[in-house]
């Protein structure tokens, strides 16, 4: 059983810090962002009923050396939150590729078709992107599990409406991903994100943001200096 949460994985970053108390949403966020710690069906759950979680070794009677899942108000009310910063945790997801669609038709029928497939293939992507060019098509972009990608590259060459669309894979990437509610009240995260990444000569690719979250994808050799590096701008 795990002892607590912390704010990124220790086997990357040893200085990472235990979690004393972290938001249903954030828990939820950072568990699908590649923290696999808990069930998030079991968080919705206690989120749905406002009822307190605790992370933590099995018949452990020392509670403060777990960590709480509750709501926003719980944590300020318990005096739980230890500063107010605007990144909680990181999260890394491994063996992620970027698909691009080049020279799509804008009547949507054929982007339609791709989600379909990924729907029956039971897919789930990230970083969905589209883009209209001059000639009247679109480029559609997407991330997914390398996995799951290798499935899709086989049904997409079964569709005839995908014979005139040039299908690009980006393999060998990692998604590094930043979460915390505290993101709502701090301007300027994305930015930090961008500066740290330049200033340690990281090349990433696809980002994609939610009110509480920031992923970027870079190549998987970059995977420990982006967050090694990202760890230490945010203070996790």
């Amino acid at each position: 059983t795990a002892e607590c949460m912390y704010t990124a994985d220790p086997k990357i970053y040893p200085q990472a810090k235990p979690i004393k108390a972290i938001t249903y949403e954030e828990m939820m966020e950072i568990t699908h962002l590649g923290a696999d710690k808990i069930e998030t069906r079991a968080v919705e759950l206690a989120k749905k009923y406002s009822v307190k979680l605790f992370l933590g070794k099995s018949l452990e009677e020392d509670k403060s050396k777990g960590t709480y899942i509750m709501n926003k108000e719980m944590v300020i009310n318990e005096n739980l939150m230890v500063e107010n910063t605007p990144v909680t945790g990181m999260g890394i997801q491994d063996e992620i590729s970027i698909f691009t669609l080049r020279n799509v038709p804008s009547d949507g029928k054929a982007v339609a078709e791709c989600f379909r497939i990924l729907g029956e293939l039971e897919i789930n992507v990230d970083m969905i992107s589209q883009q209209m060019a001059q000639d009247g098509t679109c480029t559609v972009s997407f991330s997914c599990d390398a996995q799951q990608g290798d499935a899709l590259v086989e049904e997409l060459g079964k569709q005839e409406v995908f014979n005139s669309i040039v299908i690009d894979r980006e393999a060998n990437l990692a998604m590094i991903s930043l979460v915390g509610v505290g993101m709502a009240t701090h301007p300027g995260v994305s930015g930090q994100v961008f500066k740290t990444l330049a200033e340690n000569n990281v090349k990433y690719y696809h980002i994609t943001t939610s009110e509480i979250s920031i992923s970027v994808t870079v190549e998987t050799e970059q995977k420990l200096n982006a967050a090694i590096a990202l760890c230490r701008a945010f203070q996790l």
